[in-house]
Protein backbone atom coordinates (compact mmCIF):
# COMPACT_ATOMS: atom_id res chain seq x y z
CA UNK A 1 0.00 0.00 0.00
CA UNK A 2 0.98 3.64 -0.44
CA UNK A 3 -0.54 7.04 0.30
CA UNK A 4 0.06 10.63 -0.75
CA UNK A 5 -1.31 13.93 0.57
CA UNK A 6 -4.89 13.08 -0.39
CA UNK A 7 -5.00 9.74 -2.16
CA UNK A 8 -4.13 6.10 -1.52
CA UNK A 9 -3.26 2.96 -3.45
CA UNK A 10 -3.22 -0.78 -2.85
CA UNK A 11 -1.75 -3.70 -4.80
CA UNK A 12 -3.80 -6.88 -4.60
CA UNK A 13 -2.78 -10.33 -5.80
CA UNK A 14 -5.57 -12.93 -5.84
CA UNK A 15 -4.59 -16.47 -4.93
CA UNK A 16 -3.43 -18.70 -7.79
CA UNK A 17 -3.00 -15.69 -10.09
CA UNK A 18 0.26 -14.34 -11.44
CA UNK A 19 -0.96 -10.78 -12.04
CA UNK A 20 -1.39 -7.95 -9.57
CA UNK A 21 -4.44 -5.68 -9.44
CA UNK A 22 -4.14 -1.95 -8.67
CA UNK A 23 -6.77 -0.10 -6.63
CA UNK A 24 -6.77 3.67 -5.99
CA UNK A 25 -9.03 6.05 -4.07
CA UNK A 26 -9.09 9.58 -2.68
CA UNK A 27 -8.45 12.97 -4.30
CA UNK A 28 -8.05 12.78 -8.06
CA UNK A 29 -7.89 16.42 -9.15
CA UNK A 30 -4.56 15.96 -10.94
CA UNK A 31 -5.29 12.50 -12.40
CA UNK A 32 -3.15 10.81 -9.77
CA UNK A 33 -5.68 7.98 -9.33
CA UNK A 34 -5.11 6.77 -12.91
CA UNK A 35 -8.84 6.22 -13.50
CA UNK A 36 -8.93 8.32 -16.67
CA UNK A 37 -10.81 11.09 -14.83
CA UNK A 38 -10.01 14.01 -12.56
CA UNK A 39 -12.71 13.18 -10.03
CA UNK A 40 -12.21 12.11 -6.44
CA UNK A 41 -12.93 8.47 -5.64
CA UNK A 42 -14.69 7.63 -2.36
CA UNK A 43 -14.16 3.87 -2.59
CA UNK A 44 -11.32 1.77 -4.09
CA UNK A 45 -11.44 1.72 -7.90
CA UNK A 46 -9.72 -1.05 -9.83
CA UNK A 47 -7.43 0.29 -12.53
CA UNK A 48 -7.64 -1.35 -15.95
CA UNK A 49 -4.56 -1.71 -18.14
CA UNK A 50 -5.86 -2.34 -21.64
CA UNK A 51 -3.82 -4.89 -23.61
CA UNK A 52 -1.70 -5.83 -20.56
CA UNK A 53 -3.59 -8.68 -18.94
CA UNK A 54 -0.38 -10.36 -17.74
CA UNK A 55 1.01 -7.14 -16.26
CA UNK A 56 2.13 -7.47 -12.65
CA UNK A 57 3.36 -4.80 -10.23
CA UNK A 58 5.77 -5.20 -7.33
CA UNK A 59 5.86 -1.70 -5.82
CA UNK A 60 3.88 1.54 -5.65
CA UNK A 61 4.57 5.05 -4.27
CA UNK A 62 2.49 8.23 -4.01
CA UNK A 63 3.43 11.90 -4.09
CA UNK A 64 1.12 14.79 -3.32
CA UNK A 65 -0.28 14.95 -6.85
CA UNK A 66 1.11 11.90 -8.66
CA UNK A 67 1.52 8.13 -8.40
CA UNK A 68 4.26 5.73 -9.50
CA UNK A 69 4.11 1.97 -10.08
CA UNK A 70 7.00 -0.45 -10.65
CA UNK A 71 6.20 -3.54 -12.69
CA UNK A 72 7.91 -6.92 -12.53
CA UNK A 73 10.07 -6.14 -15.56
CA UNK A 74 11.53 -3.00 -13.99
CA UNK A 75 9.39 -0.43 -15.85
CA UNK A 76 8.03 2.64 -14.05
CA UNK A 77 4.41 3.69 -14.62
CA UNK A 78 3.04 7.15 -13.89
CA UNK A 79 -0.23 9.06 -13.48
CA UNK A 80 -0.88 12.60 -12.21
CA UNK A 81 0.79 16.00 -12.48
CA UNK A 82 3.53 15.99 -15.12
CA UNK A 83 5.82 18.46 -13.33
CA UNK A 84 6.16 15.95 -10.48
CA UNK A 85 8.20 13.71 -12.81
CA UNK A 86 10.09 16.53 -14.53
CA UNK A 87 7.93 16.66 -17.67
CA UNK A 88 5.36 19.24 -18.71
CA UNK A 89 5.66 23.00 -18.46
CA UNK A 90 2.84 24.03 -16.14
CA UNK A 91 0.73 22.81 -13.22
CA UNK A 92 -2.14 22.19 -15.65
CA UNK A 93 -0.21 19.43 -17.48
CA UNK A 94 -1.74 16.22 -16.15
CA UNK A 95 -2.03 12.56 -17.13
CA UNK A 96 -5.15 10.79 -15.77
CA UNK A 97 -4.23 7.29 -16.99
CA UNK A 98 -1.14 5.22 -16.18
CA UNK A 99 1.63 5.14 -18.78
CA UNK A 100 5.24 3.98 -18.69
CA UNK A 101 7.85 6.70 -18.39
CA UNK A 102 9.66 5.21 -21.37
CA UNK A 103 6.52 5.82 -23.43
CA UNK A 104 6.47 9.47 -22.34
CA UNK A 105 10.13 10.19 -23.03
CA UNK A 106 13.09 8.60 -24.80
CA UNK A 107 15.42 9.87 -22.07
CA UNK A 108 14.55 6.98 -19.74
CA UNK A 109 17.59 4.66 -19.34
CA UNK A 110 17.27 1.26 -21.01
CA UNK A 111 17.82 -0.69 -17.81
CA UNK A 112 15.44 -2.32 -15.36
CA UNK A 113 14.65 -0.47 -12.15
CA UNK A 114 14.67 -2.31 -8.85
CA UNK A 115 13.26 0.26 -6.42
CA UNK A 116 11.40 3.58 -6.50
CA UNK A 117 10.86 6.33 -3.92
CA UNK A 118 8.62 9.40 -4.02
CA UNK A 119 8.57 12.69 -2.14
CA UNK A 120 6.09 15.54 -2.42
CA UNK A 121 6.93 16.26 -6.05
CA UNK A 122 10.18 14.47 -6.86
CA UNK A 123 11.27 10.86 -7.23
CA UNK A 124 14.28 8.55 -7.11
CA UNK A 125 14.72 5.22 -8.86
CA UNK A 126 17.37 2.59 -8.19
CA UNK A 127 18.52 0.43 -11.09
CA UNK A 128 19.61 -3.19 -10.92
CA UNK A 129 23.21 -1.99 -11.33
CA UNK A 130 23.06 0.25 -8.27
CA UNK A 131 22.66 3.56 -10.14
CA UNK A 132 20.34 6.26 -8.76
CA UNK A 133 18.22 8.45 -11.05
CA UNK A 134 16.17 11.50 -10.06
CA UNK A 135 13.16 13.00 -11.80
CA UNK A 136 10.71 15.71 -10.79
CA UNK A 137 10.97 19.13 -9.22
CA UNK A 138 14.40 20.28 -8.07
CA UNK A 139 13.77 23.02 -5.52
CA UNK A 140 16.58 23.05 -2.93
CA UNK A 141 18.54 20.70 -5.24
CA UNK A 142 16.60 17.71 -3.83
CA UNK A 143 16.77 15.98 -7.22
CA UNK A 144 20.53 16.46 -7.47
CA UNK A 145 20.37 19.21 -10.07
CA UNK A 146 21.97 22.65 -9.86
CA UNK A 147 19.97 25.22 -7.90
CA UNK A 148 18.91 27.06 -11.05
CA UNK A 149 17.16 23.96 -12.49
CA UNK A 150 13.45 23.89 -11.68
CA UNK A 151 12.95 20.28 -12.79
CA UNK A 152 15.07 17.31 -13.90
CA UNK A 153 14.18 14.11 -15.72
CA UNK A 154 16.18 10.95 -15.09
CA UNK A 155 19.30 12.74 -14.04
CA UNK A 156 21.83 10.26 -12.71
CA UNK A 157 22.94 11.11 -9.20
CA UNK A 158 26.73 11.30 -8.89
CA UNK A 159 27.82 8.67 -6.37
CA UNK A 160 31.53 8.42 -7.25
CA UNK A 161 30.90 4.99 -8.84
CA UNK A 162 29.66 3.56 -5.54
CA UNK A 163 26.67 1.24 -5.98
CA UNK A 164 23.60 2.18 -3.98
CA UNK A 165 21.11 -0.24 -2.43
CA UNK A 166 18.31 1.92 -0.96
CA UNK A 167 16.82 5.36 -1.67
CA UNK A 168 14.18 7.56 -0.05
CA UNK A 169 12.67 11.02 -0.55
CA UNK A 170 11.49 13.75 1.79
CA UNK A 171 9.70 16.99 0.93
CA UNK A 172 12.92 18.99 0.44
CA UNK A 173 15.69 16.39 0.51
CA UNK A 174 16.74 12.89 -0.52
CA UNK A 175 18.77 10.10 1.08
CA UNK A 176 20.45 6.94 -0.15
CA UNK A 177 22.43 4.04 1.29
CA UNK A 178 25.30 2.30 -0.51
CA UNK A 179 26.04 -1.43 -0.55
CA UNK A 180 28.48 -1.00 2.37
CA UNK A 181 25.77 0.44 4.58
CA UNK A 182 26.99 4.06 4.41
CA UNK A 183 24.15 6.64 4.19
CA UNK A 184 24.17 9.82 2.07
CA UNK A 185 21.93 12.88 1.88
CA UNK A 186 21.40 15.93 -0.34
CA UNK A 187 18.94 18.79 -0.74
CA UNK A 188 17.88 21.37 1.84
CA UNK A 189 19.93 21.17 5.05
CA UNK A 190 18.01 23.52 7.37
CA UNK A 191 16.57 22.13 10.61
CA UNK A 192 19.18 19.37 10.48
CA UNK A 193 17.22 17.27 7.96
CA UNK A 194 20.41 16.02 6.29
CA UNK A 195 22.09 15.01 9.54
CA UNK A 196 25.11 17.13 8.59
CA UNK A 197 26.23 20.27 10.44
CA UNK A 198 26.22 23.49 8.31
CA UNK A 199 29.87 24.09 9.22
CA UNK A 200 30.73 21.33 6.74
CA UNK A 201 29.32 23.27 3.77
CA UNK A 202 31.05 25.87 1.59
CA UNK A 203 29.87 29.46 1.24
CA UNK A 204 27.87 28.81 -1.93
CA UNK A 205 25.99 25.98 -0.26
CA UNK A 206 25.30 28.03 2.85
CA UNK A 207 23.83 30.84 0.74
CA UNK A 208 21.54 28.48 -1.18
CA UNK A 209 20.70 26.42 1.95
CA UNK A 210 21.20 23.20 -0.01
CA UNK A 211 23.71 20.78 -1.54
CA UNK A 212 23.26 19.30 -5.01
CA UNK A 213 25.24 16.09 -4.58
CA UNK A 214 25.19 13.18 -2.12
CA UNK A 215 27.21 13.87 1.02
CA UNK A 216 28.08 11.07 3.41
CA UNK A 217 26.35 11.37 6.77
CA UNK A 218 28.39 8.89 8.82
CA UNK A 219 30.29 5.64 8.49
CA UNK A 220 28.97 2.41 9.88
CA UNK A 221 30.33 -1.06 10.61
CA UNK A 222 28.50 -4.11 11.82
CA UNK A 223 29.86 -6.37 14.56
CA UNK A 224 28.58 -9.84 15.39
CA UNK A 225 29.12 -10.85 19.00
CA UNK A 226 28.03 -14.28 20.07
CA UNK A 227 24.35 -14.84 19.38
CA UNK A 228 23.51 -11.14 19.30
CA UNK A 229 24.03 -8.63 16.52
CA UNK A 230 24.91 -5.06 17.37
CA UNK A 231 25.61 -1.92 15.39
CA UNK A 232 28.75 -0.07 16.38
CA UNK A 233 29.67 3.53 15.57
CA UNK A 234 33.17 3.09 14.15
CA UNK A 235 34.81 5.39 11.66
CA UNK A 236 33.53 8.69 13.07
CA UNK A 237 35.56 11.40 11.38
CA UNK A 238 33.89 14.48 12.81
CA UNK A 239 32.05 15.22 16.02
CA UNK A 240 28.34 15.56 15.36
CA UNK A 241 27.91 13.03 12.55
CA UNK A 242 26.60 10.43 14.97
CA UNK A 243 25.08 12.84 17.46
CA UNK A 244 27.82 11.97 19.96
CA UNK A 245 27.55 13.17 23.53
CA UNK A 246 30.53 15.46 23.07
CA UNK A 247 28.54 17.39 20.45
CA UNK A 248 25.41 18.03 22.49
CA UNK A 249 26.12 21.77 22.76
CA UNK A 250 26.78 22.42 19.06
CA UNK A 251 23.19 23.48 18.42
CA UNK A 252 23.35 26.44 20.78
CA UNK A 253 23.22 29.86 19.11
CA UNK A 254 23.26 28.23 15.68
CA UNK A 255 20.63 29.79 13.32
CA UNK A 256 20.37 26.58 11.33
CA UNK A 257 20.01 24.24 14.30
CA UNK A 258 18.00 26.34 16.71
CA UNK A 259 15.92 24.26 19.12
CA UNK A 260 17.40 21.07 17.68
CA UNK A 261 18.82 18.61 20.20
CA UNK A 262 21.28 15.91 19.36
CA UNK A 263 20.52 12.48 20.74
CA UNK A 264 23.17 10.75 22.80
CA UNK A 265 24.74 7.84 20.95
CA UNK A 266 25.29 4.87 23.21
CA UNK A 267 28.74 3.46 22.83
CA UNK A 268 28.69 -0.27 22.36
CA UNK A 269 31.59 -2.38 23.53
CA UNK A 270 33.24 -4.61 20.98
CA UNK A 271 34.45 -7.95 22.16
CA UNK A 272 36.11 -8.99 18.90
CA UNK A 273 39.30 -7.61 17.43
CA UNK A 274 39.47 -5.11 14.56
CA UNK A 275 40.75 -7.81 12.21
CA UNK A 276 37.70 -9.96 12.85
CA UNK A 277 35.40 -6.98 12.32
CA UNK A 278 37.08 -6.13 9.01
CA UNK A 279 36.71 -9.72 7.87
CA UNK A 280 33.00 -9.67 8.72
CA UNK A 281 32.53 -6.41 6.85
CA UNK A 282 34.26 -7.86 3.78
CA UNK A 283 31.98 -10.89 3.92
CA UNK A 284 28.99 -8.57 4.20
CA UNK A 285 30.07 -6.55 1.13
CA UNK A 286 30.81 -9.74 -0.84
CA UNK A 287 27.36 -11.11 -0.04
CA UNK A 288 25.73 -7.86 -1.12
CA UNK A 289 27.69 -7.81 -4.39
CA UNK A 290 26.64 -11.38 -5.14
CA UNK A 291 23.04 -10.38 -4.53
CA UNK A 292 23.53 -7.47 -6.92
CA UNK A 293 24.83 -9.87 -9.60
CA UNK A 294 21.75 -12.05 -9.16
CA UNK A 295 19.50 -9.00 -9.56
CA UNK A 296 21.40 -7.84 -12.66
CA UNK A 297 21.09 -11.28 -14.24
CA UNK A 298 17.42 -11.34 -13.37
CA UNK A 299 16.80 -7.91 -14.93
CA UNK A 300 18.64 -8.91 -18.12
CA UNK A 301 16.48 -11.95 -18.65
CA UNK A 302 13.25 -10.55 -17.20
CA UNK A 303 11.29 -10.66 -20.45
CA UNK A 304 12.04 -14.37 -20.87
CA UNK A 305 10.60 -15.38 -17.51
CA UNK A 306 6.95 -15.87 -16.74
CA UNK A 307 5.32 -13.06 -14.79
CA UNK A 308 4.60 -15.13 -11.69
CA UNK A 309 8.19 -16.35 -11.38
CA UNK A 310 9.33 -12.77 -11.95
CA UNK A 311 7.33 -11.43 -9.01
CA UNK A 312 8.50 -14.20 -6.69
CA UNK A 313 12.17 -13.56 -7.49
CA UNK A 314 11.85 -9.81 -6.92
CA UNK A 315 10.09 -10.38 -3.63
CA UNK A 316 12.85 -12.78 -2.58
CA UNK A 317 15.56 -10.26 -3.53
CA UNK A 318 13.82 -7.49 -1.62
CA UNK A 319 13.39 -9.76 1.40
CA UNK A 320 17.08 -10.70 1.45
CA UNK A 321 18.13 -7.06 1.04
CA UNK A 322 15.86 -5.99 3.90
CA UNK A 323 17.32 -8.65 6.19
CA UNK A 324 20.88 -7.65 5.33
CA UNK A 325 20.35 -3.98 6.05
CA UNK A 326 18.20 -4.52 9.11
CA UNK A 327 21.44 -5.50 10.87
CA UNK A 328 23.19 -2.29 9.84
CA UNK A 329 20.82 0.37 11.13
CA UNK A 330 22.15 2.66 13.93
CA UNK A 331 20.30 1.90 17.14
CA UNK A 332 20.21 5.41 18.61
CA UNK A 333 20.99 7.80 15.79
Amino acid sequence: MACGAGHSLALAKPENEGTTSVYTWGRGWFGQLGTGKFDSQYSPAKIEFAGNKSLSFVMATCGDQHTLLLDAEGNIWFAGQMLAIGLGSADCDKLPTFATLSALSKEVPAEAMLYIATGQNHNLSLSGTGKVYAFGKNDYCKSGGKAELETVFFQQIKTNEVSMSLVSCGKKHSVACDIRGYPYAWGNFTLGRLGIHPKNFDQREKESLCIDRPKEIFKLKTAFMGKSQRVCNHGVEEIGKLGAEEDKDHGKNDPFLENVKYSTQKKLMIESSESKEDALCKQYILLTEKLREVIKSFAKNAKKIKSQMLVQQLQLANSVTSRIYSTSQPSNV
